[in-house]
């Protein structure tokens, strides 16, 4: 398996499935008489010799392991593991490269995301059509849960949440309805990004704080809790659907800081406590109760020097 510099290692997992897999053709082709590299074989009236598609065998892999009743009218088959890869890289992208990263065992965010999925145009695509679909459905979960929002753009947003309820009275929370307006709040899936768990950018095509002087549109790594396009919600939801609470996410990153920034101050480590000082900063201004329990921490007199 030759692989140029500019390539990762392939996964130990998928090295090992590659040679199983390596094993059972040579055992069809001995039994087939048939020669050559190929690495995917039939095992049935052609023993080892190459095989033209997975779709047969993929439909043959369902009816043994007695799948067929679990899966929906268009069954299995290649284009569902296409679409699969489309969707994983969509989450991906929206909430966490790390997903992608962990997925395809690779350790350069930047690798993963440029060279290996978006140099596919076909695939790029669709994964910007999945990203467009889920922030237009996370605008439609800000709608729902406009009560609960958090952050310095919270009380703009929920003005035009009320707004929006008023001008529309009873009709306003139709499906239809909502969704229209979650396209229109979010710029049709474009103009809205998820910075870090429960947090969410409303100004992503624009920029705001995490810009400001600059070209161009929003910097996520720049961003700004003091950014009026910036709101919170107290849950986001984890890969299965589970929900996790999003502060208690952040008291828990602002509670480790603080254990190092003490070790910083023992040390006499200037530089480390202007660090860890700013990292926490950097946690507050969009819950009140992180706010809170950072406040009430005896350290917390350092955030203000």
């Amino acid at each position: 398996m030759g692989q140029s510099a500019e390539e990762l290692p392939t996964p130990k997992l998928v090295v090992q499935v590659i040679k199983q897999q390596e094993r059972l053709a040579a055992f069809a082709k001995r039994a087939g008489n048939v020669n050559g590299n190929h690495l995917w074989v039939q095992v049935t009236s052609r023993r080892g010799a190459p095989l033209g598609g997975f779709n047969h065998t993929l439909k043959n892999f369902a009816k043994k392991f007695c799948l067929e009743d679990v899966l929906d009218d268009d069954g299995i088959h290649m284009h569902r593991f296409r679409k699969t890869l489309v969707r994983a890289v969509a989450l991906s992208l929206v909430h966490a490269p790390k997903v992608l990263m962990d997925l395809l065992g690779h350790d350069d965010e930047q690798m993963t995301i440029m060279r290996y999925i978006l140099s596919d145009p076909g695939i790029l695509d669709e994964i910007r059509e999945v990203v467009r679909e889920i922030m237009i459905l996370k605008g439609v979960d800000v709608i729902l849960r406009c009560d609960e929002l958090e952050g310095a753009g919270a009380d703009v947003m929920k003005e035009r949440i009320n707004e929006y309820a008023h001008r529309l009275g009873k009709s306003a929370f139709d499906p239809q309805n909502l969704r229209e307006f979650a396209s229109a709040m979010t710029e049709g899936g474009q103009g809205w990004a998820i910075i870090a768990p429960g947090v969410i950018c409303t100004g992503f095509t624009k920029g705001g704080l995490c810009n400001k002087g600059q070209p161009g549109g929003a910097n996520p790594h720049h961003c700004s809790p003091a950014c009026c396009n910036q709101i919170a919600l107290s849950t986001f939801e984890r890969e299965g659907g589970e929900l996790e609470s999003a502060h208690d996410l952040a008291i828990a990153s602002v509670d480790y800081l603080f254990v190092s920034l003490q070790e910083a101050v023992d040390a006499g480590e200037e530089m480390l406590v202007a660090q860890f000082s700013g990292q926490i900063r950097s946690l507050m201004g969009r819950w009140s109760a992180v706010d809170k329990h950072t406040n009430d921490h005896p350290l917390s007199i350092l955030l203000v020097q």
